[in-house]
């Protein structure tokens, strides 16, 4: 799966992943390390959102945590 990373501000980086490169268990879990393996390197919680909806977290980690939901956090 291709993810795409962009350089917002110094507190922001966006990962573009299209949904329908993710087509098995085993890339859901490629997806879920890479959460888990950035969020360990900037000590910093990950979250997953859809497209320019960044208030509706689907997916946040931090460490070797990913909790999963469909919440709205203002």
């Amino acid at each position: 799966m291709l993810i795409k990373c962009h350089f917002f501000t110094d507190d922001e980086i966006e990962n573009d992943v299209d949904p329908r490169e993710v087509r098995s268990l085993e890339d859901h879990q490629r997806l879920l390390d890479y959460m888990i393996r950035l969020s360990t390197l900037l000590d910093q919680p990950v979250i997953l959102t859809p497209e320019n909806t960044p208030d509706l977290i689907h997916m946040r980690g931090y460490q070797e945590q990913v909790d999963l939901s469909n919440r709205r956090f203002k």
